[in-house]
């Protein structure tokens, strides 16, 4: 084959080869040979045949490929690239092209270079192709890693850890370095008799995905076995066979949310034995849609069978007793469903007539108003405790002290009318044994005619009897007077009046006496023989301040608040032997209740205590 034939066959190669193939010749780089793949890649004609490299392609100058082609010309030496990002003019259009370049030396005949032959395969679809799905799998890593739930990737079927998030290294206890591409088994052995190795093998083995919620894990800490709980999904990673290459597992410890809902569940269950054994009922209403939940204790108070819809309207109220359903109304709708006034405690008695048996009960009920951030009320929840057999005997009680101390009355101021009668003839008669005898007869029967006055003025309140005679007075001059009477009747505690200033209020002279008279019964009960007594008064922002100070055994903290209750007494080993209604205190509160006052009281156990009230200056 001749010189003409060889060049024949090397054009006729290069011209017919799929992959872009170009020959420059010369010191200046002229284009001698491009074969139609190289010019479709370039985005031109033959019309570049015999220009310089750079001038036919002048975008480019710019990069570095016509400097490496000068230097395979000059040095000889062949040159290959990776994939080299090219900008390439095509249509008009600046383009990025991907090339995978070999530049080699070409010969003459003499074995002198005299060119560069240029391989350039256009990559650019599986370069773009790589980098989208690296792109994809960096996108992939970051949602695994940055995840605030559990995450990772278990690659292969020993399910080796590929990737794995902060959330796993810490619900694990493991470092990255203890955890990253190593078998799951070897990381985590106590694994091994648990039921998630053998899930994960079958979702490997199927390709089907599985999930589970709130399962128990047992996992090894530096505190020994522990127990966990986790809900997860496992889903199956596939590679570009279709075939499972890996498990993607997202995870989270619900273990917190496990644990108290089994200890509210728990709770649930004693507070329902609870209210069972006390025989409380229970209510709930839902004050946006109306719907109210009664239980089967709540529905017997008010003698409803069965389990059809309650309402407020339609069995509530009209189950109340007609004397009590105006209050209760208004006791729900204008103070516990108002916020700003009663922050949403719910605390009365009433009576219920039954809807079937007409029967009368007494029904205690507790409660708390929910609101929301605008503050109106949204759901109303409370109990109901049957208080009849209580509030029965309570009135049989009050029936009889009242009848007693009416009976009693009339007796007592004949009694009275004679010991002064005898007292003064005693005086005249300078006998001293029937003066001192006498005396001593006539306190007890003003202690007799106090405590008369307090169990008529108990009935007359629970009767809605009480009247005040409210007019000006000199509360000094008041308090000096029953002081003195009392120092009278109690010989055994001194009693001072200390600090009171000459002032006049506006109130019921007689009931306010009162007042201090129960309040200096109640320190010479409880405090010790001998110990002082102190009555104070002092104005402040136009009210009259009055205390009673005693040196006594104090009251706990847990009774302060019962202590105004009718009949309540504090239950103490050491006031065992005292007597007493538990009304006196309870008289206290309500007569300054009538006078828009309220008794306040500091006190500690075993250190005395201080009563102090306000009335209005005149």
């Amino acid at each position: 084959m001749d010189i003409q034939d060889s060049v024949t066959v090397f054009r006729t190669i290069i011209e017919s080869s799929p992959f872009p193939i170009f020959l420059l010749m010369g010191e200046e780089l002229v284009i001698t040979l491009a074969n139609p793949a190289v010019l479709r890649t370039w985005g031109k004609t033959t019309v570049v045949l015999g220009k310089k490299f750079g001038d036919a392609l002048p975008q480019l100058r710019n990069q570095p490929f016509e400097k490496l082609i000068r230097n395979v010309f000059r040095t000889g030496i062949p040159y290959f690239s990776g994939d080299v990002e090219a900008q390439l003019e095509v249509g008009g259009q600046l383009r990025n092209y991907f090339l995978n370049c070999s530049y080699q030396p070409f010969k003459d005949a003499e074995g002198k270079i005299s060119g560069v032959i240029c391989f350039a395969n256009d990559v650019t679809t599986r370069v773009v192709a790589q980098k989208q799905i690296e792109q994809s799998e960096n996108k992939f890593r970051q949602l695994v890693t940055k995840s605030p739930y559990i995450m990772l990737v278990l690659n292969g079927p020993e399910f080796v850890v590929e990737i794995a998030n902060q959330a796993l290294f810490d619900y694990w206890r493991k470092t990255p370095e203890q955890t990253l591409d190593k078998p799951l088994l070897e990381v985590l052995p106590e694994l091994k008799g648990q039921s998630f190795p053998n899930v994960l093998k079958h979702v490997y083995e199927t390709g089907e995905p599985h999930g589970e919620v709130e399962t128990p894990h047992l996992l090894e800490t530096a505190d020994g076995l522990i127990t966990n709980y986790v809900s997860y999904l496992y889903e199956p990673l596939h590679n570009s066979d279709g075939k499972v290459s890996g498990i993607l597992v997202a995870a989270e410890d619900v273990t917190q949310r496990v644990e108290d809902r089994k200890r509210t569940e728990a709770s649930e269950a004693s507070f329902r034995l609870a209210v069972q054994a006390a025989e409380l009922g229970t209510f709930d209403k839902n004050l946006v849609t109306g719907l109210m939940y009664w239980d089967q204790r709540c529905r017997e108070l008010f003698d409803i069978d069965g389990d059809r819809e309650v309402t407020y309207e339609g069995d509530f109220l009209p189950g109340l007793h007609p004397d009590d359903r105006e209050r209760v109304d208004s006791l729900i709708k204008d103070s516990a469903f108002i916020k700003s006034v009663s922050n949403g405690d719910y605390d009365v008695e009433y009576r219920t007539i039954g809807a079937k048996d007409k029967k009368l009960r007494w029904v205690k009920s507790k409660g708390k108003v929910f609101f929301d951030q605008k503050e109106k009320p949204i759901r109303f929840i409370g109990s109901v405790y049957d208080i009849t057999e209580q509030k029965l005997a309570e009135i049989r009680k009050n029936d009889f002290i009242n009848i007693a101390s009416h009976e009693l009355k009339t007796p007592l101021t004949t009694v009275k009318s004679y010991i002064q009668v005898l007292l003064a003839k005693a005086k005249e008669d300078d006998d001293d044994f029937r003066i001192n005898a006498l005396t001593r007869v006539d306190k007890q029967s003003n202690k007799m005619h106090s405590l008369i006055r307090n169990l008529l003025d108990n009935a007359r309140l629970l009767e809605g009897e009480f009247k005040l005679d409210i007019h000006p007075f000199n509360i000094h001059e008041l308090l000096l007077e029953v002081v003195t009477d009392f120092a009278v009747i109690s010989p055994s505690h001194p009693i001072e009046l200390k600090d009171c200033e000459s002032v006049v209020v506006n109130a019921d002279r007689e009931k306010i006496g009162q007042v201090i008279e129960n309040l200096l019964s109640n320190a010479v009960k409880y405090s010790p023989k001998g110990s002082l007594i102190i009555v104070r008064c002092k104005t402040t922002d136009g009210y009259a301040q009055l205390s009673v100070s005693d040196e006594g055994i104090g009251i706990r903290r847990r009774d302060q608040d019962k202590l105004f209750e009718r009949f309540y007494r504090v239950e103490n080993e050491r006031i065992k032997q005292v007597s007493g209604f538990g009304i006196g205190l309870y008289l206290v509160a309500e007569i300054l209740k009538y006078h828009n006052s309220q008794i306040a009281i500091e006190s500690e156990e075993g250190a005395g205590s201080t009563f102090y009230f306000k009335l209005p200056l005149a």
